[in-house]
This record gives structure tokens, sequence and C-alpha cells, in this order.
């Protein structure tokens, strides 16, 4: 009778014995995603006057030509991000050093305001009102004309999309023109953001 109540511990043990048996083995795997080292908190990073750590504020601390923020579309873009249409002073387009500028306003504002966004940065009011009111509102009511093309084509700086799903990030440098335009066709790009 005794050995028939030492049988139930006996096989429990047994039970117990494998199953912590089997678990080492799991955990000495290199493949294995267990750990058996306990979860501490990083220590934190040593930092002295000379070391350069990036932070967010570096990041608002671009150093940022002036802009203005127009219009903003709420319902253009088919995941609720915003679409901001901004208006910078006229560029100097001998040389290519607005594209840095242009940057810094992107990075400024996906800082700021997310990145679910879009831009369209003319330096040109008229241009800007054109394609807000074919595109934003949609108070145009009809195709752009040739002047109106013209003027888009040479004032439309950049577009700027982020966060989009169906494409990466990117900025076209003059997308509403061809690299054939003799004004500004050399600066016809789009890069990675």
């Amino acid at each position: 009778m005794e050995s028939l109540k030492k049988r139930p511990f006996a096989t429990a043990f047994v039970v117990i014995a494998f199953g912590f048996i089997f678990i080492t083995i799991l955990n000495s795997s290199s493949d294995s995603p267990v750990s058996s080292t306990p979860l501490q908190e990083p220590a934190p990073a040593a930092t002295s006057e000379t070391e350069v750590v990036p932070t967010a504020v570096e990041k608002n601390s671009l150093e940022v030509i002036d802009f203005n923020i127009v219009y903003t579309d709420s319902k253009s873009r088919f995941d609720g991000g915003t679409k901001y249409y901004v208006l910078i002073d006229p560029i100097d387009i001998s040389n290519a050093d607005f594209k840095k500028d242009i940057q810094n306003i992107a990075q400024k504002l996906v800082s700021d305001r997310g990145r679910k966004i879009s831009l369209d940065i003319f330096d040109d009011r008229k241009a800007l009102d054109v394609m807000y009111k074919q595109y934003g509102d949609m108070s145009l009511g009809r195709a752009r004309t040739e002047s109106e093309n013209e003027l888009v084509g040479r004032h439309l700086i950049a577009s700027v999309d982020v966060g989009l799903s169906t494409m990466p990030d990117e900025i076209s440098f003059f997308p509403g023109t061809f690299k054939s335009n003799p004004e500004v066709g050399k600066y016809v790009e789009t890069i990675s953001f």
C-alpha cells in the first residue's frame, strides 16, 4: 500500500525533472528566442562635453529658411495624413544650394507635425494658388492653361511625401516640369528622404 502512495510522487518527480531538462536544452540552443538572462535596464550611455549625442532638439535646430504654410488640406491623403502648401521666398536657381533648404524645411515640418505629411513647396504665390485650387479645394473647375502649367513648372520647387504605405519617403524637385526645361530642368530629380 505504501508503494502506491510513493508512485504518484515518483511520477511527478520524473515529469518535473524531464521538463527541467527539456527547458534547459531549449535555453542553451543559440537559435532559441528564449533567454536565460534576466531582463535589465540598459545602462545609460556615457556622455562628455565633447561627445555629440543626436537628439530631437538638434533636429529642431536646423538652419531653416523662412516659410509660410498657406493652405492645409486634410482630405487629399487616403491615410488621413495632411498636405501642406508651403510658400518660400524666390530661390536662386544659379546653383543647387536651394535643395538643402528644401530638405531642412521638410525635416522641420516632419519633426513638428509628424510623419504622415505631404508638402508642395512653391516660391511664387500665384503658382501655389493655382495648384491648391486644382487639387486642394478643387475650385479651379477646369484644366490649367499653358501659362499656368509653365508657372507651376517653374515655381513648384518640390513635392515631399512622407509616411505613405504606397511609396517610399521622397522629395521630388521641380515635379511640375521636365528635364528639358531650359530654366530649371537640370534640377529635376527625386531623392529619398
